[in-house]
């Protein structure tokens, strides 16, 4: 497994990636199938380093958002991992 800096060229999956791990919670289900477009990544993240991509060969596999710091502290805004993958344990750390 990698870990890279995000490219706006990914956000597309990586929405693909978010909705697949957020319909798999039932407490989000409903609500996301009602509104899919409310999955949605900023462009602007990508632009100022916060979105990280976790890829196993050149498949993105996960994905987290880091917003701009404010007043010193940074704010986990994300952290999604694809359930259909299939990447294995083996596959790295």
């Amino acid at each position: 497994m990698e870990l890279r800096c995000g490219d706006p060229n990914d956000r597309k999956a990586l929405e693909e990636i978010q909705r697949r791990a957020s319909t798999a919670m039932p407490e989000y289900r409903d609500a996301i199938l009602r509104h899919p477009e409310s999955v949605e990544l900023a462009s602007g993240l990508f632009n100022k380093g916060g979105v990280r991509v976790a890829e196993v060969g050149s498949i993105a596999v996960g994905f987290s958002v880091l917003l701009p710091p404010a007043a010193w502290v940074a704010e986990l805004d994300g952290l999604f991992v694809d359930r259909l993958t299939g990447a294995k344990e083996s596959d790295g750390p």
